[in-house]
């Protein structure tokens, strides 16, 4: 499951990152170029996974994504402060969102698995 969210996760960040390096070629902040380009790549995750990756097979799927875009909210302005804060320590804003990436991928896929409601296995004591 990991493996196949890492794969449409890395479609989505290619998506991401593009968008986030034209806008920021044509003189958008950083900041603002990664909510936009952010918000673009989390819907094709939230769509590309959900059914697919998670085996979600309940209902309420456009709700499900209401409450991925409310995180996402957050989690892209938290997101889009840290490439901020990076590129403002004269850090290119390429590098500081290769920066943050790990951290976001985490965040996503930990979140999602809680929206689909998996259920990670305890082991035994």
């Amino acid at each position: 499951m990991l493996i196949k969210f890492g794969m449409i996760s890395g479609i989505g960040w290619l998506i991401d990152f593009s968008i986030f390096t034209f806008l920021c070629n044509v003189g958008m902040t950083p900041g603002y170029a990664n909510g936009i380009a952010a918000t673009v790549a989390v819907t094709f995750v939230y769509f590309s996974s959900l059914r697919p990756i998670f085996k979600y097979r309940g209902s309420y799927v456009f709700r499900k994504l209401l409450s991925y875009w409310t995180y996402q909210v957050v989690a892209v302005a938290a997101a889009s402060l840290a490439v901020n804060l990076i590129s403002s320590l004269e850090v290119h804003p390429v590098i500081a969102k290769i920066i943050a990436t790990p951290f976001t991928f985490v965040a996503n896929y930990l979140f999602m698995r809680w929206l689909a409601g998996v259920v990670v296995p305890r082991s035994s004591v």
